[in-house]
């Protein structure tokens, strides 16, 4: 097999892919598609052994994830119990948050106090 690979810049990689992400999960509705991702992620923590190259470059970095599926505590339960079956970590908060849905803070930072305006017999300086 013949593999032909056309790339602008000077080296594999260089252009903005060379630095894209993506975001790999094990949380599916089906367990074969659950399968079928862990497998993948399987893959990418050794990517070169799965390429069967030493110098392939691409690396895996395991992140964690945050999920927020407002379930009663059978239903997290059960979610613990299937993602056991394929051996994937899983830690419920045993206090859940009793308001899952505040309303968010759209202020991006609180706002600056006033300065205070000056006495009229102080100087500004």
């Amino acid at each position: 097999m013949r593999i032909t690979v056309l790339e602008r810049a000077s080296a594999l990689g260089a252009g903005s892919s060379g630095y894209s992400t993506g975001f790999q999960r094990a949380y599916y509705s089906f367990d074969e598609t659950m399968g079928f991702a862990l497998d993948g992620m399987a893959a990418y923590r050794d990517w070169q052994s799965y390429l069967g190259d030493e110098r392939a470059e691409a690396k895996f970095t395991e992140t964690g994830a945050l999920w927020m599926l407002g379930y009663d505590g059978a239903q997290n339960d059960a979610m613990v119990e299937r993602l056991a079956r394929f051996n994937v970590k899983v830690s419920v908060d045993p206090n859940p948050n009793p308001n899952p849905n505040p309303s968010p803070n759209p202020s991006p930072s609180p706002k600056p106090k006033p300065k205070p305006k000056p006495k009229p017999n102080q100087r500004q300086g």
